[in-house]
């Protein structure tokens, strides 16, 4: 059986990628979605945190606490 080329590969990554951010958008998510774009993210090496105070900062620390209440729940099922 022969490999699947780059193109291929790239072409099933971006609509990995695609379908993700689609459901994040509708709030389609469940915690185990969560755990798999978190995973997703890192395997592709993207860790953006937001820099200095403010809002952005307080809104991805409200939401790294939901995502992680999400998820724990979701572990203890």
């Amino acid at each position: 059986m022969a490999k699947a080329n780059t193109d291929l590969l790239e072409q099933i990554h971006e609509l990995i990628a695609q379908d993700m951010l689609k459901r994040l958008q509708n709030g389609e998510c469940e915690a185990k979605d969560w755990a798999v774009i978190v995973k997703f993210l890192k395997d592709n090496n993207i860790d953006a945190l937001p820099s200095g105070d403010g809002e952005a900062a307080d809104a991805f620390a409200a939401l790294v606490k939901q995502a992680t209440a999400s998820i724990g729940q979701y572990t203890k099922q």
